[in-house]
């Protein structure tokens, strides 16, 4: 088992914004991941959940909107797949790391310190090689798709 601390191409996948493969990809996870024995874990009110509340609002498109809606109760809702983490479990970002990453996916990193042992995905080479090179666990969209959630 494998928890996943997941940046924001996850949403911009699921809404659509991305092309159109990359939606039905994505949804691969959503659909799967109830029942694969990995995790998620969020921040709360971070932009990655925020993300996934807007897309259940998303009256732009009614496939978004589903998808959102199936991710919020078989994911989301389910502490068994979801870990939550308040603000207050989040310890600051070491300099070292902070120095080399965009603040704005600090919340990320502080995800990946606080649920330990989970991994970092990302598709921003820098947020990754530089927790990598930190020590700790960061893969690529790519490999998280094939490697977790192959295609049948």
């Amino acid at each position: 088992m494998a928890a996943f601390v997941i940046n924001e191409w996850f949403w911009e996948d699921l809404s659509g914004r991305n092309p159109v493969a990359r939606q039905s990809e994505t949804f691969r996870v959503v659909e799967k991941l109830p029942a694969s024995g990995h995790q998620i874990v969020i921040v709360e009110g971070s932009a990655f959940d925020k993300k996934a509340w807007a897309i259940c609002k998303n009256s732009a498109s009614m496939v978004a909107q589903r998808i959102g809606g199936l991710f919020v109760t078989t994911v989301r809702e389910n502490l068994n797949i979801c870990r939550i983490l308040k603000a207050e479990e989040l310890s600051p970002v070491p300099n070292e790391i902070a120095e080399k990453t965009n603040p704005d996916d600090h919340y990320l990193i502080q995800a990946v310190l606080a649920a330990e042992g989970s991994i970092l995905v990302t598709t921003d080479t820098v947020l990754r090689d530089a927790i990598v090179s930190a020590g700790l666990n960061g893969i690529s969209r790519e490999q998280f798709l094939t490697e977790y959630f192959p295609a049948p």
